[in-house]
């Protein structure tokens, strides 16, 4: 009895034990991640585009990294191993072997003019799998750059089982579906919706409400197309006619419009200057004569150095009150102060320094008292106000991954947000990085306005979002197909959405709040870049939009 005991109990521990074996043997199976090796895409172009190169490869890698499933053989050892060329799928296998892996990702990118072509694969090392292929043809790198994250996504899913749920990218639509937006439109389909004129009678097609009893006003507006990238634009009386004009900078020129009569029009360009790249431009009367002068931020031609300068209006030009000035420029309004001057010193480090107040002392534009310090921002994408309605101004600004924060006297962030806002395409030229780098673009931020926009006594952050093809994951490739404008309040945890524009193809570059059309009513007045025309055989293009902003309804009194 007890030897049939013994017999079953050592056929229960054997099967335990293969059991054990077995199941340790498929851990170990399926602990070891899948090695993928992404060798940088070759890129056919007339111009050198090698951050393209570096900006897929880092987009892809980020899109494959799987922790304890997929990693990501390191780069130095695919440069080590890979040549200059195009590879067949034979030997991309033969050097995935040589380093380890289990699947190498290799393609190219041509582009020629507007079109661009992408063909990409994905090969199994033992071949004992069928490599999975893709290849887009479009128009720019705007509707490319989207395929690269589709491609990934069918990696994830088709070799990996990974579902990657995206809700940014127009990839993941269905192909039958109405586009959401067309970089390409027509300038009179760039709005959503249309266009509609400015009178206060019609319908509100121009903002989506995010919070309740929020008013905001009707209708929207477009002038004429600008063959040239807006880089700045300010709102204010600087020829002295008491009226108010609209100044609009682009990388080397200044242009004064007016709104007259129903018209939009040019009244005048102040000579190109070849070296110099504009940055920005704020409009204020600093000096107390009663004519606004124009601060227009510059850097040199090489974009490593700050060079801006001050412009005002007498005997009938503009003429400079102060040039080659090491300050970038920022015009904030107070309400018990009204308009006052900022700057930050450049030390050849664009996102630090102290923020100071700039004052007029009789004879030249000195630096005042100090207001902050950044740490992580630049005074190009700063604001400074009651942003949190508590009676207390604060230095609001972007910080270099384009999230807002508020900042502490000590530069250091008291609040950031968790989303990217802003979006720019002007840079500084930082210090490159190896002796084969053609540039490394330190991105600069756009603007952000602290105001009552619709006078009920509380104050809002407004800024612009510029939704990036790539998502923000390129360091030093950027490219926008779509934005809006949107407005924040303070909720007492954090800036929370309140009202944003309906969405626009292409960019906002800068933005004023003011009556620029003199008909008593403030608008919101932004710069839209439509095409940067960066791209062989293509032209810049901007416009100029404006919304009406009613002010909210106040209670009636007893």
């Amino acid at each position: 009895m007890n030897t049939l005991l013994d017999v079953k109990k050592g056929r229960t521990i054997s099967i335990v034990l293969f059991f054990l074996m077995f199941t340790a043997g498929l851990s170990d199976v399926y602990a070891n991640p899948q090695r993928v090796a992404v060798v940088p895409f070759q890129i056919n172009a007339a111009t050198d585009m090698s951050f393209l190169q570096n900006g897929i490869t880092d987009m892809l890698e980020s899109r494959l990294a799987w922790e304890e499933k997929v990693e990501l053989i390191p780069r130095k050892l695919i440069e080590a191993q890979t040549h200059q060329g195009r590879l067949n799928v034979e030997q991309a296998r033969q050097i995935g072997a040589a380093m380890g892996a289990d699947y190498i990702l290799f393609g190219s990118v041509t582009i020629l003019g507007e079109n661009v072509s992408l063909d990409a694969k994905m090969a199994d090392v033992t071949g004992t799998k069928a490599t999975h292929f893709f290849s887009h043809q479009g128009k720019g790198m705007d509707d490319v750059i989207p395929k690269i994250d589709q491609f990934a996504a069918e990696i994830n899913a088709k070799i990996f089982g990974r579902d990657v749920r995206r809700t940014e990218t127009a990839a993941t639509q269905p192909s039958q579906a109405k586009p959401e937006y067309d970089i390409h439109a027509h300038p009179e389909k760039l709005i959503e919706g249309g266009f509609g004129s400015l009178d206060k009678n019609t319908p509100n097609t121009g903002f989506i409400m995010m919070q309740d009893g929020r008013k905001t006003g009707p209708q929207f507006w477009k002038s004429r197309d600008i063959r040239d990238v807006i880089t700045g634009l300010d709102l204010g009386d600087v020829d002295g006619d008491g009226k108010i004009e609209t100044v609009i900078v682009t990388h080397q020129q200044i242009h004064i419009y007016k709104y007259e009569e129903g018209r939009f029009y040019n009244s005048g360009s102040i000579a190109r200057d070849r070296h110099k790249r504009y940055i920005g431009v704020d409009v204020a009367d600093i000096n107390g004569n009663g004519i606004d002068e124009i601060f227009v931020t510059a850097l040199n031609s090489h974009r490593n150095a700050v060079s801006s300068f001050v412009l005002e209006f007498k005997n009938q030009a503009f003429e400079k009150l102060s040039e080659n000035d090491r300050f970038y420029y920022r015009v904030i309004e107070l309400p018990n102060r009204g308009k006052i001057l900022l700057g930050k010193k450049s030390s050849g480090q664009p996102f630090k320094g102290n923020v100071v107040e700039i004052i007029w002392d009789g004879s030249a534009y000195t630096p005042g008292d100090r207001i902050g310090r950044l740490r992580n921002n630049n005074m190009i994408g700063l604001a400074y106000g009651d942003v949190m309605n508590d009676g207390k101004n604060r230095i609001v600004a972007y910080s270099q991954a384009d999230r807002i924060q508020i900042l502490k006297q000590t530069g250091k962030a008291r609040w950031t947000s968790g989303d990217p806002y802003g979006g720019n395409m002007l840079y500084f030229a930082g210090e490159k990085k190896g002796a084969g780098d053609m540039v490394n673009p330190q991105y600069l931020p756009i603007r952000m306005r602290i105001t009552d926009i619709n006078d009920d006594g509380k104050y809002e952050l407004v800024t612009a979002r510029n939704h990036d093809v790539a998502f923000n994951l390129l360091k030093d490739f950027r490219r926008f197909s779509k934005t809006h404008i949107e407005s924040l309040s303070w909720d007492g945890i954090g800036l929370a959405g309140v009202w944003k524009t309906r969405r626009i193809s292409g960019r906002v570059s800068d933005f004023a709040i003011g009556d620029f059309d003199h008909d008593g009513v403030k608008e919101l007045v932004a710069s839209v870049v439509i095409k940067e025309g960066d791209i062989v055989m293509t032209k810049a293009r901007s416009t100029v939009i404006a919304y009406d902003l009613i002010p909210a309804k106040q209670p009636d009194k007893e």
